[in-house]
């Protein structure tokens, strides 16, 4: 599991993926911020690229 913070106009984002895809996205200090990632690895994977240069977009 993979994770990347991005730093919104609404405020800091948590998005995690796996191998497959998108997995989550959590706004910092949401309830459930996060709820079930297990150890994750803050590193940079295609999916998680991707997702932010689609929000960067939006």
């Amino acid at each position: 599991m993979f994770i990347q913070y991005y730093d919104s106009p609404l405020g800091k984002m948590l998005l995690a993926a796996d191998e497959i895809g998108l997995i989550g996205v959590w706004f910092e200090n949401q309830k459930y911020y996060a709820n079930g990632l297990k150890e994750p690895i803050e590193e940079e994977t295609a999916v998680l690229k991707e997702t932010k240069e689609w929000l960067n977009l939006y």
